[in-house]
């Protein structure tokens, strides 16, 4: 057999594998939430510069009706750098004035469609979860919040401080359990998407 046949062979496998683990990780996670694809053209953007890095890297948007939007990203381990390159991505996308309009709208239509499933007014936290296929011991979870204060039933609306996801918390998940996991704070997180800043 050629080398060229070997090399499209291999490829040919590991995305039947990225595919079939894609399905598996899709039912492992639905659990009794109910989903929606977030298709924001910005999100689309966000996946494209994703998938131009790391080409055999899967993306995808869930939005869950007013609570949080998973953010996915699964590829065959991550390092610091890639880490932060496309939490990079992210934050430059999210972070922006026309995003937060187009997202604020998406939250707001979705109330109404589904007025008994949907969250509060208080608009979705964002995660960012990169999770691995390979042998590397961790994975990373990040997560921005629309306010610096935490929903509060009694609390009346125009007393929260908007962020508008500008600050991202993290965590480095151990795979020996969460004694070992490391909490990353806001200013951490910046600082390594500057120094990883493409």
């Amino acid at each position: 057999m050629s080398q060229q046949k070997r090399i499209r062979r291999s490829m040919l496998f590991q995305i039947a594998c990225l595919g079939l683990a894609a399905v598996l990780l899709a039912a492992s996670l639905g659990g009794c939430m109910t989903y929606t694809p977030l298709r924001l053209a910005q999100l689309k953007e966000f996946e494209r510069k994703v998938r131009s890095k790391y080409p055999l890297s899967i993306v995808e948007c869930k939005y869950a009706r007013g609570v949080w939007v998973d953010i996915n990203v699964t590829k065959s381990g991550f390092d610091e750098e890639s880490a932060y390159i496309i939490l990079g991505y992210l934050t430059e996308i999210v972070r922006d004035e026309e995003f937060i309009e187009d997202f604020l709208a998406f939250h707001e239509e979705q109330g109404k469609k589904h007025p008994k499933e949907a969250g509060l007014w208080y608009p979705p936290h964002l995660y960012l979860n990169l999770m691995e296929w390979g042998e590397t011991s961790y994975s990373y979870r990040f997560t921005a919040y629309p306010y610096e204060e935490n929903y509060n039933s009694a609390r009346p609306k125009d007393s929260y401080t908007w962020e508008g996801y500008a600050k991202w918390y993290g965590t480095i998940i151990s795979k020996d359990g969460p004694l070992y996991d490391v909490e990353l704070s806001p200013e951490k997180v910046e600082e390594a998407i500057k120094r990883y800043a493409e």
